[in-house]
């Protein structure tokens, strides 16, 4: 018989190191999901492969353990996913998993304290000017979202660590979390609030407020292998407008906060894509005519 609780994680392409806990607790099972290993198990992991749902796509193949803890780990009563770059740092994790299931907490995820947003809307910009996704995917979405009635500034978690009592609503949110995935963007942090939302989930947190995966003394977070040179980080491909879309953002800090604002209008436009294309000209033409004023003046003074 499996132990009542199980921490898991994920590792597709294997694009880093599984790292094993460095507390481990006999009422826990820990299962790893991946299709690149032949060994059952890996240390304290036990290899479960990932069904092939989705094909050709690493991101979302990925993804689906993550948001289908209810239906691949059933016969358990609550988990607690961690990415694979994430180490188990002591024993407060078990005590704090046993105190949110005892509470009967629906789920229990962390701060997204890095950049401080309590807003999907803003996170997707930010997103897009980092060249994380692209715009038109972005704004289609949160267009969606936003006609749907989800208000701004509900909440934001970074997805790295969540605790989840598998019952039956909680399911539903995961189910159309995937949904959401599947049919908009990759970024798992673009929809899971709004699932919350609509289901009216009790989400608490699962480590001090304040807290988050990188300066949170119960885990030890490594840089994942093909993002340690920054300079080798895979942007998306985006064309030469998104390009001087994002530039334009770039240009001072008014500027970024001025045009997130000016992006979240856009969401609730009728036709988001046309007006994301009409105000492309607009801050690419300005981005234009500041440069040449700059270069101007800057010839005045020799």
């Amino acid at each position: 018989m499996p132990a009542k609780f199980v921490i898991y994680t994920v590792m597709v392409g294997r694009y880093g190191t599984i790292h094993q806990p460095l507390v481990t607790d006999d009422r826990f099972d820990y299962i790893l999901f991946s299709n690149d290993y032949t060994e059952k198990e890996i240390g304290i992991w036990k290899v479960h492969p990932i069904p092939q749902i989705v094909k050709k796509d690493n991101k979302r193949l990925s993804r689906y353990p993550k948001t289908h803890p209810e239906t691949l780990l059933k016969d358990y009563q609550a988990s607690l996913y961690i990415d694979a770059n994430i180490q188990i740092a002591d024993t407060w994790v078990y005590n704090r998993f046993i105190e949110c299931f005892e509470k009967n907490y629906d789920t229990a995820g962390i701060q997204l304290v890095l950049t401080g947003r309590d807003c999907i809307y803003r996170h997707a910009y930010d997103m897009c000017t980092m060249r994380a996704e692209h715009d038109y995917i972005a704004i289609n979405q949160c267009h969606a979202m936003m006609k749907n009635g989800f208000p701004e500034h509900f909440g934001l978690n970074e997805n790295n660590i969540i605790f989840r009592t598998h019952s039956e609503r909680m399911k539903q949110a995961d189910e159309e979390w995937w949904w959401w995935i599947t049919h908009y963007s990759f970024r798992d942090q673009f929809s899971y609030m709004y699932c919350f939302w609509k289901y009216n989930i009790n989400r608490q947190l699962f480590l001090p407020a304040g807290e988050d995966s990188h300066n949170s003394q119960h885990f030890i977070f490594y840089q994942h292998n093909e993002i340690k040179d920054v300079s080798r980080k895979k942007w998306i491909n985006c064309g030469l407008f998104e390009w001087f879309r994002n530039q334009s953002r770039l240009q001072s800090k008014h500027n970024y906060d001025k045009y997130s604002e000016h992006w979240i209008s856009l969401c609730k436009a009728s036709n988001p894509q046309l007006a994301l294309f009409l105000w492309g000209i607009y801050v690419s033409i300005k981005a234009c005519i500041s440069a040449v004023s700059r270069r101007l003046f800057q010839k005045t003074l020799y």
